[in-house]
């Protein structure tokens, strides 16, 4: 499913521990119904301790049960590190984020006096178009950070460090070495402290700089002729001469020597 998981288990976690559980309502349970195009959580009783729709996301921590709370904050993830219920009062924000960075609709709250419905949108318009953008982007196989971190800049306009931290809520060392990474491939240039752009947006490349840009990223480096270049991506050194000449004009890529010196070879600028 398309729905981040993490959303899916604090949706669920917290319709279990925010639902009413007054004579009123008992017999009535929590419901998840799975539809084609959205998933729908309903949770008995209405919103309770001065919360409102519009302040779900303020970061209070708010429950009936607290001891249900504080059970469920100490039960493990079968598979991951963490523990079932977030229990600091940033669980919505946090899927609010989560879904935003996977390029989906942030999820929608449907308050009623004996009821609350959260809604998460499986599909958009524009995913399909996101992922064949994915695709573009690199042969290489990209992970589901990676792929959010990218994903989060080509809306942005760009990433930081601090941003990213509040979006995916990864640590801070962690995203460094995935954005590093990135640099690494040729997707993303640094463009300050902690702040990174996407190259292809930033450069506005074609397909052909595109493969010679991630040409020189896998060269680590070094310093590559037009014919390594060339084997590299499998087109020819006449089609490729006008293609390298049109990025070292705009300063996309370095030239070590004269355009008439057997000696040219070509990098990535740093930084």
């Amino acid at each position: 499913m398309e729905i981040p998981e993490d959303v899916l288990r604090e949706a669920i976690a917290n319709a279990v521990v925010h639902r009413e559980y007054a004579d009123l309502f008992q017999g009535e349970p929590v419901t998840v119904d799975v539809y084609p195009d959205r998933v729908e959580i309903a949770s008995p009783g209405g919103l309770w301790g001065g919360k409102t729709k519009d302040n779900l996301d303020d970061g209070r921590s708010m429950c009936r049960n607290r001891v249900l709370m504080q059970m469920l904050q100490h039960v493990p993830h079968h598979e991951a590190a963490g523990f079932t219920v977030e229990g600091q009062g940033g669980g919505v924000r946090m899927m609010m984020n989560q879904m935003t960075a996977h390029a989906l609709e942030g999820p929608e709250f449907t308050v009623h006096p004996d009821q609350v419905v959260v809604t998460l949108r499986r599909h958009g318009v524009e995913i399909p178009a996101l992922r064949q953008w994915l695709q573009s982007l690199s042969s290489e196989t990209l992970t589901e950070q990676e792929e959010a971190i990218l994903l989060i800049a080509r809306r942005n306009g760009g990433v930081t460090v601090p941003g990213l931290r509040q979006s995916l809520g990864a640590d801070s060392d962690v995203l460094r070495m995935v954005l590093d990474g990135l640099a690494s491939k040729g997707l993303m240039r640094e463009t300050g402290t902690d702040s990174y752009a996407l190259w292809a947006e930033e450069q506005g490349l074609t397909d052909a700089e595109r493969a010679v840009v991630d040409a020189l990223a896998s060269g680590h480096a070094q310093e590559l002729s037009v014919h390594d270049i060339a084997r590299a991506t499998g087109r020819a050194v006449t089609s490729l001469r006008p293609v390298l000449r049109g990025l070292v004009e705009r300063g996309v890529v370095v030239a070590t020597a004269p355009p008439t010196s057997r000696n040219r070879r070509y990098v990535l600028p740093d930084g």
